[in-house]
């Protein structure tokens, strides 16, 4: 069975056992949030799920919350990419009110049942669901103001296609907020292969960054915005005004022991960005790279280690002592939502700024120091903090 006849399955499968009285959980039942996994509960706030019907939330098969990261205004227009229940859709429309519209795109007949059924007991009429697939959207160009998704991106073998086709019906300053899946690590081809585990958002999912071969680190933390850039800005320079935000890493400033790999895709970052700026000079499209420290988020619990260090390798002990010092860092992190304020500042701003560290001030202010201090002395300081002797 192809990939995406097992999807439609799947998410088919997950559609009738709640409109059956179930849910949507994979072998177990759903928390008291409604959600199956500790990851994707509590994502939607007491006054949103008191707005919609049951069913709609436990049909979400989402890892996210994409209406909180969008501005949605009355009389928009509102896209979500692989609509499901509907959850996402319901909450759009009630946020663009009677003037606007939000459309649902789902190729599941089972869903598509469930969120038209749930459109009904919510009484909400701005709505529409489509059926069709997320790499050929059937609506016209520069046809909706917001485009959102919930966990479904990951599920394309044609990322690329995709983000095309988003491009292509999103009006000119239109925006995309999407949550979805990000895997630090390699995934192994065999898990790779795996349909169901592609169905479980997490074969599928988009690789970020790599405790493997440097080639596989670049891929994701480079070449990934790289072939972004490039399917992006033939559509953004016809634009009057586009922003291109990239999110590197105080990383790409400070090489960090230990995670070196990963420090020089973001420090290539650096330049691509430097240079991608100066090319589009005398264009409507503005670059802006975000360089956020250490945040308090699931990126420590996620952290995977490169094979070879394991307790034979000579640099062990140190790599211990480092590897401390880095998860006290992000565990003592400042809150996310920082960074979000500052790309919402970026995209706000005719003319912003090149750079932007975000994150606890001794770390920025470091960072900021860099190019004034003697560059033994930098090291130092940097390698004594991390406990490199």
């Amino acid at each position: 069975m192809e990939l995406k006849e097992k999807v439609r399955e799947k998410y088919g499968e997950a559609a009738l056992r709640v409109t059956t009285g179930g849910s949507t959980c994979c072998g177990s039942a759903p928390s008291s949030g409604g959600s199956c996994d500790p990851i994707t509960s509590n994502l939607y706030d007491s006054s949103e799920t008191s707005q919609i019907p049951k069913e709609a939330f436990l049909a979400s098969l989402g890892c996210g919350n994409p209406t909180a990261l969008a501005k949605l205004n009355p009389g928009e227009s509102v896209l979500d990419l692989g609509s499901g229940g509907g959850i996402d859709v319901l909450l759009s429309a009630k946020r663009v009110g009677p003037t606007g519209k939000a459309y649902g795109l789902d190729m599941t007949d089972e869903m598509l049942a469930l969120a038209r059924e749930n459109q009904r007991k919510a009484g909400v009429e701005n709505v529409e669901f489509l059926k069709g697939e997320i790499e050929h959207i059937p609506l016209p160009d520069n046809s909706v103001d917001v485009i959102i998704s919930n966990c479904v991106i990951n599920l394309s073998a044609d990322k690329d296609r995709v983000l095309r086709e988003a491009l292509r019906v999103l009006k000119p300053g239109g925006r995309f907020a999407v949550s979805d899946v990000v895997v630090r690590g390699v995934v192994p081809a065999e898990v790779r292969r795996s349909m169901e585990l592609w169905v479980g958002c997490i074969a599928g999912a988009l690789e970020d960054t790599s405790s493997e071969e440097a080639l596989a680190q670049f891929q994701t933390n480079f070449f990934g915005n790289h072939r972004v850039c490039r399917c992006a800005l033939p559509h953004l320079r016809a634009r009057e005004r586009a922003h291109i935000v990239v999110i590197g890493s105080v990383a790409g400033l400070i090489a960090v022991p230990f995670q070196g790999m990963y420090s020089a895709a973001k420090f290539a970052l650096e330049g691509y960005c430097e240079a991608l700026r100066m090319e589009l000079r005398g264009s409507s499209v503005r670059i802006a790279i975000v360089e956020p420290g250490d945040f308090a988020t699931g990126f420590t619990a996620a952290r995977q280690e490169t094979i070879g260090s394991g307790q034979g390798s000579a640099y062990r002990a140190t790599f211990e002592a480092a590897l401390a010092v880095i998860k006290k860092d992000e565990t003592g992190g400042a809150d996310p939502v920082l960074v979000s304020r500052v790309v919402k500042r970026i995209i706000e701003t005719d003319r912003p700024a090149l750079r932007h560290p975000v994150g606890a001030f001794l770390q920025t202010a470091v960072a900021r120091a860099k190019p004034f201090l003697p560059a033994a002395a930098f090291e130092t300081l940097i390698a004594d903090h991390y406990k490199c002797k």
